[in-house]
């Protein structure tokens, strides 16, 4: 499926008629435990969910957060525990081993790399820093991008109208697709600034990235995280790569100490480990068809290309009362009605290991 710009659509606008045995979930009403608001707008409360739905953490699985199936790179464990001392003492100010670490796995200068306590901590340096009064976003998108905007200020253009600011995902999230060289040439034509969300890249392969072009374009901002695909979510470690003048504007938001001691060694580790990267990709790529392969089999359950660690699903019916009914099964997905651009009808699951997966198409199965 193409990139579309943030016009609002309805669910139709995504994909019409296409074949499913039968009309399901449509009038069902959730099982509920209690009347108390879950919230939704991200995936990944796992243990919320587990409360909500009254069922022992071992005896669920989260397919609504999409984090690499392998977990994170193997040692990374007992390479931190070595280093636990450390944390009586503060942290590198200047980042100086995660900078080094990431300008060897990206191949890219250090001077063109600044490091954050995650990628949102980012995006919020990048908007703060650039001002737009006006900012698009490529749609379906990250709710976080329209908030982060508005909240500096910025009015959210629509497709038609033009912008100071581009968001675009690469991979999309939640469809998976990748940006194409003419999209990306088109967005940073269209704009005074185009920043790239790179959070699952590395899913689809280095050779993807558009972190070099830094080089060539000063408008570019790219951003990227560890969180997803090395597994290391509570560490929080995400970075931006732009040119060296727009990475010294960004430098002045930043708070002293605002990497961890612990993210600071984790990346000289992670980054490095090639054997992980490569096994990651494969086993991603293999289960990622085999789910897509089984759920397009139950009959009544479309899914997306996507090249990322999900997969975009639509039913007939309401993907929430999917969600309920799943979640009582202890199998939580992510919901896309709060998606600019998508609908009720559609949910996105995440990649995870064969047995996992397996116990999601068995779940679905039975419903």
């Amino acid at each position: 499926m193409p990139y579309r710009h943030c016009e609002e659509q309805s669910d139709e606008a995504i994909s019409n008629d296409f074949p499913m045995k039968r009309d399901c979930f449509v009038g069902l009403r959730p099982s509920r435990n209690d009347e108390r608001a879950l919230d939704l707008g991200h995936g990944g409360n796992f243990l919320e969910l587990c409360d909500y739905f009254k069922i022992s953490p071992e005896k669920a699985i989260d397919f609504s957060a999409s984090i690499n199936p392998l977990g994170f790179p193997k040692g990374v464990e007992s390479f931190l525990a070595a280093r636990l001392s450390q944390i009586k003492h503060y942290p590198d100010i200047k980042n100086e081993k995660v900078l080094s670490s990431l300008s060897e796995y990206l191949n890219i200068p250090a001077g063109n790399i600044l490091a954050g306590n995650g990628s949102m901590e980012i995006l919020d340096w990048v908007l703060r820093t650039l001002k737009p009064e006006s900012v698009k976003i490529v749609n379906p998108a990250f709710s976080e991008y329209r908030r982060l905007a508005e909240n500096c200020g910025a009015k959210i253009t629509e497709a038609h109208e033009s912008a100071d600011l581009i968001f675009v995902a690469h991979p999309g999230n939640p469809m998976g697709n990748l940006l194409t060289s003419g999209e990306f040439k088109n967005l940073l034509n269209s704009c005074r600034w185009l920043v790239v969300d790179e959070a699952f890249v590395e899913f689809a392969g280095e050779e993807h990235s558009y972190v070099h072009e830094v080089l060539d374009f000063s408008r570019l901002i790219v951003i990227r995280s560890a969180t997803k695909f090395f597994s290391i979510p509570g560490l929080r470690l995400g970075y931006a790569v732009a040119s060296e003048e727009m990475i010294a504007s960004l430098r002045k938001f930043q708070l002293p100490w605002s990497i961890n001691s612990l993210a600071q060694e984790a990346a000289a580790y992670i980054f490095s480990d090639t054997q992980f990267q490569n096994q990651s990709r494969e086993f991603v790529a293999g289960e990622r068809a085999w789910l897509s392969q089984n759920l397009a089999l139950l009959g009544w359950i479309k899914t997306y290309p996507s090249s990322a660690n999900y997969l975009l699903c639509e039913i007939k019916g309401d993907a929430l009362e999917l969600f309920h009914q799943l979640g009582a099964k202890g199998c939580f997905i992510r919901p896309c009605h709060n998606f600019a651009g998508l609908g009720a009808r559609f949910f996105r699951v995440a990649v995870r290991t064969r047995k996992e997966n397996e116990c999601l198409i068995e779940a679905m199965s039975k419903l």
